[in-house]
């Protein structure tokens, strides 16, 4: 289990019972688990739930990964960044097979050390990130992250 600096256990946020459904609601928990997700992997560096529902082609989950397994070369770690989305939309399936689901990500502070412990990066967090999530329902009865926009709205 991955723990943080003070040696406490990390946590990944629970699947939502919501991702079983087809359907909007289910698009909606899949998104706000996926950007849950994003955030536990960047403090813990456990990709495995978040990999799990990443689409190969995404470079918003290609970035992740990528920066995340940079930190574990390093030994750089980061503490706080807890994430979270507040959706706002859901836009269904159309002439393409997946939903958009849209709102706002919010990022706790954080800091990112490197292995000798200086600090490398500090951030006051992001309150109201506008984001999308590209998401797709799978025969397998799973969900598929096709890509994470951020600073993008839904057009009126």
């Amino acid at each position: 289990m991955a723990t943080d600096r003070a040696g406490e256990p990390l946590v990944p946020p629970d699947r939502p019972a919501a991702m079983d459904n087809d359907d909007e609601a289910g698009a909606q928990a899949a998104a706000e688990y996926f950007i849950e997700l994003y955030g536990y992997a960047t403090r813990s560096q456990d990709l495995e739930e978040f990999t799990e529902l990443c689409d190969t082609a995404s470079t918003f989950c290609s970035a992740v990964i990528s920066e995340v397994t940079g930190d574990v070369a390093a030994g750089a770690v980061t503490v706080g960044g807890q994430t979270a989305l507040t959706t706002t939309a859901v836009d269904p399936p159309g002439d393409d097979p997946f939903y958009v689901v849209w709102g706002t990500q919010d990022r706790a502070p954080f800091t990112a050390f490197s292995a000798d412990g200086s600090v490398i990066y500090e951030s006051a967090g992001d309150q109201g990130l506008d984001v999308a999530v590209v998401i797709e329902h799978q025969p397998d009865n799973t969900w598929i992250v096709r890509e994470g926009l951020a600073g993008v709205v839904p057009s009126s």
